[in-house]
């Protein structure tokens, strides 16, 4: 998933439009004055971790097997999760289908991962007009290599409008301070090569997709858009058939 990290333009800014009702929980919280801007590239081009869709009560459940984004039924019980928030996920609403950039389950190492600050997920609710969302239940779990299920927390956030993340942007959920000890011992007990997968239920939604995806700050970079590319490939041409040219020219020299 480091597509991931080459696809986000980042830009943390200060956000007066978002609207956020009802504290967050203490396990993953989200920062109410910081939004992802994606710009031009759109959510749409980030891999993700989890997409849902539905009306009312939406709900997914993304697990690996074998390496890859599964679905499953329900998610795990909320006795497993560190400081859990009494949500069990029933899934049910994920986008299909199954491939593509909708769902994944990234490695640690991929993201860069190696302790819980650096941590961060992207949420993007696309609602009619803006409106808002509650986003009831996010549980980021963590996998060794085996696939075995070695720890997660949970977080939940009421977002009273949606506006500024309607489609190219998305607001910022990270890791508290207080939850960092135990999600470090999730992450070395996963290693590297371990992987993380997401489940989340929402209510209030009417329209969407929902979407999650992660992303490391310290390692995400702008990638140009693709007719950046097409004028770049044009002036590396340019620049190739001017120094040919010049190669084929007699060299005078004043004595």
């Amino acid at each position: 998933m480091k597509k991931t990290a080459g696809l986000l333009s980042v830009l943390l800014a200060t956000a007066g439009v978002i609207a956020l009702s009802g504290p967050a929980r203490a396990d993953l919280v989200s920062c109410q004055t910081c939004i992802v801007d994606l710009g031009a590239q759109g959510f749409g081009n980030a891999p993700r971790l989890i997409t849902v869709q539905g009306n009312g009560t939406e709900s997914g459940v993304i697990v690996p097997v074998n390496g890859q984004p599964a679905i499953a039924s329900p998610g795990i019980s909320d006795a497993l999760v560190f400081q859990g928030n009494g949500i069990t996920n029933l899934g049910g609403q994920e986008v299909n289908p199954l491939t593509g950039d909708k769902f994944s389950v990234p490695t640690l190492g991929s993201l860069g991962y190696t302790n819980a600050s650096m941590i961060n997920l992207l949420f993007n609710a696309t609602q009619p007009g803006g409106g808002g969302i509650n986003v009831l239940d996010v549980t980021l779990k963590f996998y060794n290599s085996a696939g075995q299920f070695v720890g997660a927390i949970d977080g939940s956030q009421n977002f009273t409008s949606t506006l500024t993340g309607n489609g190219s942007a998305g607001f910022v959920f990270t890791v508290s301070q207080s939850e960092q000890a135990a999600v470090n011992a999730f992450i070395a007990a996963a290693g590297q090569t371990g992987r993380i997968a997401l489940e989340t239920t929402m209510s209030g939604a009417a329209g969407g997709p929902e979407s999650f995806t992660a992303f490391n700050p310290s390692i995400t970079a702008p990638v140009p858009e693709l007719s950046t590319w097409g004028m770049m490939v044009l002036g590396f041409a340019g620049i190739g058939l001017l120094a040919y040219r010049r190669q084929g020219r007699p060299s005078f020299r004043l004595v």
